[in-house]
């Protein structure tokens, strides 16, 4: 929303209008007919990768791997799209991939280092940090199921403090850890108009309906 804000990315402009220079951009699914809104909006139909068999498969087999956003976008090139842009509503992760890969076209910046510029660091958010290693000092236990397809085990950190996998895959789709109290800080710079200009908080919020359940995927947004 700050580079909507300074002009500097459309949100009714095609995606194709930012990555389509990438050589496998014409393999992602509606790769040119969807807009950055639909990406922000989850109706752009493209699916979850995060989710695929064969991503959690090669995910839980290689824990230290480093996931560039080309390895993730890999698992649904080619693949037909859940519904044409704007006809449907489906959570995604995916979205969020191909969003922070325009920022960084858009900015020549990394994302990371532009969300600790531009947010972590003006809004005082000093325990806020990337989960880009194994190792994330602080991180307290979770669970996440047995059996679950991201590396199999209930306790998501190992007797010696690191992660079953590498959480680091998850990028701009998550990829960060933090405390209650700099979510709580977080929330309030973001509402009252402290982390971006108060004028494009109705923009931001002026979402679709989204149904929510087993019978969520394709349906009229």
């Amino acid at each position: 929303m700050r580079l909507v804000g300074e002009g500097r990315l459309e949100l009714g402009a095609d995606v194709a209008e930012y990555l389509g220079h990438l050589d496998w951009y014409a393999r992602v699914p509606n790769a040119h007919s969807m807009t950055v809104r639909h990406l922000m909006t989850h109706t752009s139909g493209v699916m979850r990768y995060e989710f695929k068999p064969a991503f959690t498969t090669d995910l839980t087999a290689q824990p230290d791997k480093h996931w560039r956003p080309e390895d993730l976008l890999s698992y649904v090139l080619d693949e037909a799209p859940s519904f044409a842009p704007g006809e449907g509503w489906e959570y995604s992760d995916t979205n969020f991939i191909l969003l922070a890969m325009i920022m960084e076209e858009i900015t020549g910046q990394r994302c990371y280092d532009l969300i600790r510029e531009e947010i972590l660091l003006p809004l005082d958010l000093e325990n806020t940090v990337p989960s880009d290693s194994r190792t994330i000092p602080g991180l307290i236990q979770g669970y996440a199921g047995a059996e679950n397809p991201f590396g199999g085990s209930d306790e998501v950190l190992l007797p010696d403090g690191r992660f079953v996998i590498n959480p680091q895959f998850e990028w701009a789709g998550g990829g960060f850890a933090s405390t209650p109290s700099d979510l709580a800080r977080w929330a309030r710079a973001l509402y009252t108009g402290e982390a971006i200009d108060p004028a494009l908080l109705p923009v931001m919020m002026d979402g679709v309906p989204a149904d929510l359940g087993p019978g969520a995927r394709g349906r009229p947004a």
